[in-house]
């Protein structure tokens, strides 16, 4: 086929997907709405396989966007780590002690650890290569993997003597926990921050942690104790694993700046629309909110949000100073997209969340505050669609 078959090819995909999004635009009023966008015809859906569009001899000067995003990336998964370790002394502080002081200081510990990896947690949406996309996907599924039912762990309202702390003949350890991670279904995750988090908004303190006289009782005690100190050692360890694969001796210090570039640009599309639009926006948020809201017990799922997009913005900068990407799109005169397109629409995510109930999706419903944000959101997603459209790169968009 001739070059000018392929550019006919390419803008009759954009447009494809262009109108879709924007039909989802201008009837996201309509609460019956279900987002179900397909994805380009021809494209390749498989996340890891390296792409290297036909326009990239004319893309220049990608070294400093490149390096700019491996920074960022570090310094968020450093700010991790550092938050994590915090968690870490209020999760032994309270072992060591279970009362309402020491419980109170290891949640929010876990808030502000969680919250942060939340955020960073857009830095791993897109592998580096095929080869590391398998072990990525279990290292993010042993963090923070969702959906999550917390009887599988321990005993809840409904079912007091359920879960694997009433399992006795099942050994507290972190080998035995491993095997139990997902055995049963995807939502019986037995490692990761819903369990930390679970455990230490258990309560009643006098029930579940502090010493009994008998015997029984004190063995499920200290079964519980050992299962929250494992998970926490554990999480941290694999935090330090995340954070090794952004070093400047990991893996995407070896790729070419190309494909360094690529990863940038796929991670804003994916993220955006799948993580965003079609799966924090989608109807069963509101439907099923327990599936979506990320820290069902910690709660203020808009803060979380807030959090994500604040790390999007963190790649764009702003209009009075605006990041080295940014300038970059402002200078590539070949690329539709600018850093201001950009930076417009974060801005107005960013505005539209900050107007949602402080529990999003918790206590929400299908109302003004709602529509709005998953309007700006659509409309976010849309520019990084557009973008990586643009530049001939795969869109994913379920």
């Amino acid at each position: 086929m001739d070059n000018n078959g392929l550019t006919r090819q390419r803008v009759k995909r954009l447009t494809t997907l262009t109108c879709t999004l924007l039909l989802l635009l201008s009837s996201c009023g309509d609460k019956d709405d279900d987002i179900s966008i397909t994805p380009s015809e021809g494209a390749n859906t498989n996340a890891g396989e390296s792409e290297l569009p036909a326009t990239s001899e004319r893309l220049t000067d990608l070294a400093p966007v490149a390096a700019a995003f491996q920074q960022a990336a570090q310094s968020a998964m450093a700010e991790t780590v550092a938050l994590c370790r915090q968690l870490e002394v209020g999760v032994q502080s309270f072992l060591n002690d279970p009362n309402e002081e020491t419980q109170a200081n290891a949640q929010q510990r876990f808030i502000e650890c969680h919250q942060r990896w939340t955020a960073s947690a857009l830095y791993f949406t897109e592998p580096f290569n095929l080869n590391e996309a398998k072990g990525l996907k279990r290292t993010l599924d042993l963090i923070d993997t969702r959906p999550f039912l917390p009887g599988y762990i321990d005993g809840i309202p409904l079912y007091p003597y359920s879960g694997l702390v009433h399992e006795l003949e099942l050994a507290i350890t972190e080998d035995t926990l491993l095997g139990q991670h997902r055995l049963m279904d995807e939502e019986s995750a037995s490692l990761g921050f819903p369990v930390v988090e679970f455990f230490l908004w258990k309560t009643p303190l006098a029930d579940f942690w502090q010493t009994k006289t008998d015997e029984d009782a004190q063995t499920l005690v200290n079964r519980r104790l050992s299962y929250l100190k494992i998970a926490n050692a554990h999480l941290s360890k694999q935090l330090d694993k995340a954070q090794a694969r952004w070093s400047d001796s990991g893996e995407f210090s070896e790729l070419p700046d190309r494909a360094k570039f690529n990863v940038l640009v796929k991670t804003l599309q994916r993220f955006t629309m799948v993580k965003l639009l079609n799966h924090t926006f989608a109807e069963t948020s509101l439907e099923e909110p327990e599936w979506i809201h990320p820290a069902q017990f910690a709660g203020n799922g808009r803060a979380y949000l807030l959090k994500q997009v604040d790390e999007i913005s963190r790649l764009l900068g702003t209009e009075a100073e605006p990041s080295v990407f940014s300038q970059w799109l402002t200078k590539e005169t070949s690329i539709e997209i600018t850093g201001k397109n950009l930076q417009a629409a974060v801005a107005k995510v960013q505005a539209s969340l900050a107007e949602l109930p402080e529990s999003f999706p918790f206590e929400s419903e299908t109302n003004e505050q709602w529509l709005a944000a998953r309007q700006a959101v659509a409309a976010m997603a849309l520019e990084f669609t557009k973008l990586s459209q643009n530049l001939n790169l795969t869109v994913v968009t379920q």
